[in-house]
């Protein structure tokens, strides 16, 4: 089940960032991205580092600044697998009539990722 987000992008240091404003107990540094946990091991936010580079890698198409900036519809969802679990975290801009969908591989046990209510 997929929670709804709230982002937030700084333009300076290409940092986005997409969270539930659920209480952070621990994040986990993985390559480009810190996800945050919540008291009950659910992903409650998503901070991607470089995110032109890194959100243009993951959907194959040049993504600037100018997009990021817009975003203004997130929502965050966890599938748990047997040795790795993704963390998808969807995203639309005003006139855009698709939404994004980012697929973040997330190697961890699977007991430990919860899907956000």
């Amino acid at each position: 089940m997929a929670s709804q987000a709230k982002i937030d992008y700084d333009d300076e240091y290409d940092i986005l960032y997409a969270y539930t404003g659920t209480r952070v107990r621990d994040s986990f540094e993985v390559n480009d991205f810190v996800i945050d946990f919540s008291m009950d091991n659910k992903v409650v936010g998503i901070e991607i580092m470089d995110a032109s580079k890194t959100i243009s890698g993951l959907v194959g198409k040049k993504i600037g600044a100018a997009v990021l900036s817009k975003i203004d519809r997130a929502s965050i969802s966890v599938i748990p697998g047997k040795d790795m679990a993704y963390i998808f975290l969807t995203v639309s801009a005003p006139g855009e009539r698709a939404k994004t969908e980012l697929r973040i591989p997330f190697a961890a046990p699977a007991i430990v990722m919860k899907a956000p209510n």
